[in-house]
């Protein structure tokens, strides 16, 4: 049994809803009592937000790549696990996303320029405190679980 499990962006290679809920309660089998798992993977629930917005500036949809199903918290929420608990989602990225997915993008779209990793929009916005926006667009997500 171990005191923690992390995991970075393998759940959601997991291509059935039902599966994956099975595979983090598989995981958490594996918890010494009071154990951590930590997850890092992509939110579906982020991403939707992230669409709708690049909707209004006519920007085209985010899909996942087809190896991905990105996680539905709604899900995680409510479901009951045997093994762990969801604690907590942290929404570490969300004015990161907003700013680099939306509005850069927008501004790239308006000024005919490709969209570069290194403009300084990606700079300021991996630096910018993250509680400023209220919505959620944090489409990479720190799900925190603990041993039951």
């Amino acid at each position: 049994k171990f005191d923690y499990i992390i995991s970075k962006r393998a759940i959601q290679n997991v291509l059935s809803k039902k599966l994956q809920l099975k595979s983090i309660d598989n995981l958490g089998f594996f918890l010494k009592k009071g154990g951590k798992m930590l997850l890092m993977e992509s939110s579906i629930n982020a991403q939707k937000n992230i669409n709708k917005y690049r909707k209004i500036f006519n920007l085209h949809k985010i899909t996942p790549p087809w190896h991905n199903l990105f996680l539905d918290d709604k899900i995680l929420k409510k479901y009951r696990f045997k093994n762990v608990k969801l604690k907590k989602i942290e929404n570490f990225s969300s004015n990161f996303y907003f700013i680099t997915r939306i509005i850069y993008a927008a501004y790239a779209k308006l000024k005919n320029v490709k969209v570069n990793f290194t403009d300084p929009h990606n700079i300021i916005a991996s630096s910018i405190d993250n509680k400023i926006l209220s919505e959620d667009f944090s489409q990479i997500k720190l799900y925190v679980f603990i041993k039951k």
